[in-house]
């Protein structure tokens, strides 16, 4: 009966420990982007389409839109109102982001 018991707890730990990994490489994914962001607003370079793939990824997520700049093209420019709406939105939303193992991407949970 002890050893049933034991394997019950060592069966929960697991899977909550689990759950958090999962809901950690969600946070990171996320911070990892705004850290895109806040590196384009300081001037930095980001190469390639590194900014588009944040900025894209932090829109797809929040529904915030990001600003743009009409010129010859309409290219993604994030401001620094758009960062400070994204780490709001993450502030009040980040215990409701996972990441999907079988869509292999960050989801929102549904209500």
């Amino acid at each position: 009966m002890r050893k049933t018991i034991y394997l019950i707890l060592v069966i929960v730990i697991f899977a909550c420990t689990n759950q958090k990994q999962v809901e950690n490489r969600a946070q990171a994914i996320f911070n990892n982007n705004i850290l895109v962001i806040e590196k384009y607003l300081k001037g930095e370079t980001i190469e390639g389409t590194g900014l588009n793939d944040s900025v894209l990824f932090l829109e797809g997520l929040t529904g915030i839109k990001s600003d743009i700049f009409e010129g010859i093209d309409k290219l993604l420019d994030p401001t620094e109102k758009n960062l400070q709406d994204w780490k709001n939105w993450y502030k009040n939303n980040k215990n409701l982001i996972y990441w999907d193992e079988k869509e292999k991407k960050v989801r929102l949970k549904e209500n």
